[in-house]
């Protein structure tokens, strides 16, 4: 299962040239099976995803949202948690962010490390993210080295996705699942498992 972790949309996320409808179709014409909507701030409802999926089945759309934390002014990607459009805005801290993400079963993922900084200003070793963005297309190739460090001590695994803001970029990085992800419980079973390959297309 081809599936793309990091995708902003127009409606959501002010930095987005492409619209929900116009990222959706590009990925299918790219041969995903789903993706993560991923918007700065702000989750779809548990009920509109599932009107989404119902429309484009089989490819699948799962929750996700990209927050900027309020403590150390970076970005968190929280992947398969329902719940948290009713917190769409609120000012998280890395902490209160990671807490709410681990009682609710998701994933959280940093997404491109270092982009901002020479280090990681999240309190990562006490709150040890599942994953890091190793490759995406705001990631410096420079600072794919410092990412795999950090990973390896940390002990966690990366992940590659496209932080598509038009469709020319839908899946241009993107991992391939070993088993199909019908359900989020599912795919964050794969995720959380390291049970994927990473994957580009450029």
């Amino acid at each position: 299962m081809k599936i793309d972790l990091h995708v902003h949309t127009s409606e959501y996320s002010r930095c987005a040239v492409s619209t929900e409808k116009e990222q959706i179709e590009a990925a299918i014409a790219r041969g995903l099976d789903g993706i993560a909507l991923t918007d700065h701030g702000h989750q779809r409802t548990q009920s509109y995803l599932e009107s989404l999926n119902k429309k484009y089945a089989p490819f699948k759309i799962f929750a996700g949202v990209e927050v900027h934390t309020r403590d150390s002014y970076e970005d968190v990607l929280i992947i398969g948690v329902h719940g948290m459009a009713a917190y769409n805005g609120y000012g998280w801290t890395y902490p209160e962010l990671y807490k709410f993400a681990r009682q609710h079963g998701g994933v959280i993922a940093i997404p491109h490390p270092f982009r901002y900084s020479d280090g990681v200003k999240s309190d990562v070793v006490s709150f040890v993210p599942d994953a890091l963005e190793l490759k995406s297309k705001n990631i410096d190739p420079a600072n794919e080295r410092k990412i795999l460090a950090l990973a390896k001590k940390l002990g966690i695994n990366t992940i590659v996705a496209s932080d598509a803001h038009v469709t020319g970029n839908i899946g241009l990085y993107h991992l391939v699942l070993q088993n199909s992800a019908l359900t989020e419980a599912g795919l964050v079973e794969e995720l959380i498992n390291g049970r994927y390959d990473t994957n580009t297309i450029q």
